[in-house]
């Protein structure tokens, strides 16, 4: 058997020599993916001969490759063809076939190097071709007409790889059992991973897996509410786990405190209200979207005042007055409404060439905008001297607190209507107090004026016939309270008898009133020289796991305001820091969280002119 590789010149059609025209097309592309071709032929005798065929350089041939076979002796097969491209001396694909010469003619055999078949594997006694693995055996082989056989490559599966991915396994849409030939991890007979991948093909992902794919990380919710990181394991999520603390008003590693390694700074103070006013007693809240705040006015259009103002402290209205007279004003929200509590100093004819002065306490209702819903309604009894007036909300009704000839509480409804009976605190009646509400009971902190603070809690039905002395100090004042969440924490100022300035101590107790530990002393230089505000509570709210205090000192080198940032367990998370001013003398501080940060509203006495209100806002820098 004797064959010879012909590039251009063809075997005459007329021929009548027995041959066979061996015909090499591809679909692939030269020289990126074949190089070269070899043509090997194996005679009935067992004897092979090669030709290789290189497809680069001057003298290279193109497709289609034509190599005729001529049998040397009268043995006419089986004989077995294979056609071999290569690049870079790596097979890429094959083809094989086996033939019998028919005697006295020329026939041709078409072997084309499909894209498809690289990497495609099949059995020894089967080739790849259009259809797939085939069989070898080619009984009938068509007459050559002195033309290369064309072949259609119209399929798109013929002109991609058979394995794409490398996994073994061709596309199922060309006849492979692939899923995704993209994909060298999923294929029929896989094993079905956690990897957000339909390995095995069976049309379902990641089954039997509590999450996918296996070590990725998540965004997740921790159990205080930060966002936190979660990782898949082969057991599932593992739990939520907190992040590093960062300053942003968040307690983002959950350990009940928030920023405490950063110190919030104070944003510059902006003017509320205009110096020719006199504006006095602020009292702002939080009403989860914008502080709202009220006051009273002492020189033109005198009386109590309303406004409300965004995150950043700038005013979302005009002052808007909501009664002509009154002092110490007290707000809370409900959810829909404002209870506005304060009280006003009265003549009241007695008689013939008899007036008397009484301090009688009112309340309101406002609307969101602060639209006059219900009243002003007088509150009995009348109120004793400077009567601090208090207001909370208790999830129900506004709770009413102030200091008559007994400190007194009351529940009103959204309406302003009285619900149950007003009770009286069995509490010093000389001492004014602080309200707080702790979720379930009203907490009461006051001071007796000559040595002793104390503390008493109960319900609208009943408190305790005693009181807790939780400190003992020289003179102090009219002490502010916030609750924790487990306890209290309590601010005492104290009056100096021979200067005009105090102490202010902060006191931690337990959720049952008991002092924890011996108070902490805040400043010794407790500014108390206004005369409108001498008396005045420090500012305190509780934020995240932390709680702020802000009060006037008279240090020597740089009065003005200061302010704490304490724990629950009365450590410090910042040291005592200045709260500029616009350069007047501060007093009356009131203070709210807003849920990432403080908002300060303080009254400012000029240099000239009448007291002002200002605003700052503590958060991270």
């Amino acid at each position: 058997m004797r064959h010879t590789l012909l590039v251009a010149a063809l075997l005459a059609g007329c021929s009548t020599q027995t041959q066979l025209v061996v015909v090499v097309e591809t679909n692939l592309d030269v020289p990126t993916e074949l190089d070269s071709v070899e043509v090997s032929v194996l005679n009935p005798d067992g004897v092979s001969t090669v030709t290789p065929q290189p497809l680069v350089g001057p003298d290279a041939p193109s497709f289609p490759l034509t190599l005729g076979v001529v049998p040397g002796g009268d043995a006419l097969g089986p004989i077995t063809v294979t056609a071999t491209g290569r690049l870079g001396g790596v097979e890429v694909v094959r083809q094989r076939a086996e033939v019998t010469l028919v005697p006295g003619e020329t026939r041709t055999l078409l072997l084309v190097l499909y894209r498809s078949c690289a990497g495609r594997e099949c059995a020894a006694s089967a080739t790849c071709d259009a259809a797939g693995c085939v069989g070898l055996e080619r009984p009938d082989l068509p007459a050559w007409t002195g033309t290369p056989p064309t072949f259609d490559d119209s399929d798109p599966c013929l002109a991609m790889r058979w394995d794409v991915d490398g996994d073994g396994e061709g596309s199922l849409a060309c006849g492979g059992t692939d899923c995704d030939d993209d994909e060298p991890l999923a294929s029929a007979g896989a094993t079905e991973d956690c990897d957000s991948i339909d390995n095995d093909c069976d049309g379902m992902t990641d089954e039997g897996c509590g999450c996918a794919p296996l070590d990725a990380m998540e965004e997740c919710a921790t159990s205080c509410g930060a966002p936190g990181d979660r990782v898949c394991t082969a057991m599932g999520w593992t739990a939520c786990a907190p992040r590093a603390e960062v300053c942003n008003g968040t307690d983002d590693d959950c350990d009940g405190m928030t920023d405490e390694a950063f110190d919030y700074v104070p944003s510059a103070p902006v003017a509320l209200t205009e110096k020719e006013r006199a504006s006095l007693d602020p009292d702002v809240i939080w009403t989860g979207d914008r502080y709202a705040m009220v006051w009273h006015d002492d020189i033109d259009d005198r009386g109590v005042y309303f406004r409300t103002l965004d995150a950043s402290g700038a005013p979302m209205m005009d002052p808007l007055q909501i009664s002509d007279e009154g002092r110490m004003p007290a707000i809370a929200w409900s959810g829909s409404t404002y209870g506005v509590l304060w009280w006003s100093r009265e003549t009241v004819i007695c008689g013939t060439d008899c007036t008397l002065l009484l301090d009688r306490m009112y309340f309101e209702v406002l609307g969101p905008d602060g639209a006059i819903l219900a009243g002003p309604e007088r509150v009995e009894p009348d109120a004793a001297n400077e009567p601090r007036p208090n207001v909370v909300w208790d999830g129900t009704s506004f709770v009413l607190g102030y200091r008559g000839d007994d400190p007194y509480l009351e529940a009103r409804d959204e309406m302003g209507d009285r619900v149950g009976p007003r009770i009286s605190v069995p509490v010093s009646r000389e001492a004014t107090f602080d309200l707080v509400f702790t979720g379930s009971r009203f907490a009461l902190a006051y001071a007796s004026g000559n040595s002793d603070a104390y503390f008493t809690q109960g319900d609208l039905a009943a408190f305790p016939p005693t009181d807790i002395v939780v400190g003992t100090f020289d003179r102090p004042e009219s002490p502010s309270m916030v609750w924790t969440g487990d306890g209290f924490l309590m601010g005492v100022g104290t009056r100096s008898r021979l200067l005009a300035d105090g102490t202010l101590s902060l006191v931690v107790l337990d959720a049952a009133g008991a002092p924890q530990g011996t108070p902490t002393t805040l400043t010794s230089r407790l500014d108390r020289s206004s005369p409108f505000g001498g008396n005045d509570p420090p500012g305190m709210a509780m934020g995240l796991g932390e709680a702020v205090v802000v009060w006037p000192d008279a240090a020597a080198m740089e009065p003005g305001l200061r302010f704490v940032r304490v724990a629950p367990d009365g450590s410090s998370l910042q040291a005592a820091t200045p709260l500029p001013g616009l350069g007047g003398s501060p007093h009356q501080t009131s203070v709210a969280w807003s849920g990432t940060s403080y908002g300060v509203v303080w009254v400012e006495e000029p240099a000239s002119g009448s007291e002002q209100l200002v605003f700052s806002r503590l958060a991270c820098p």
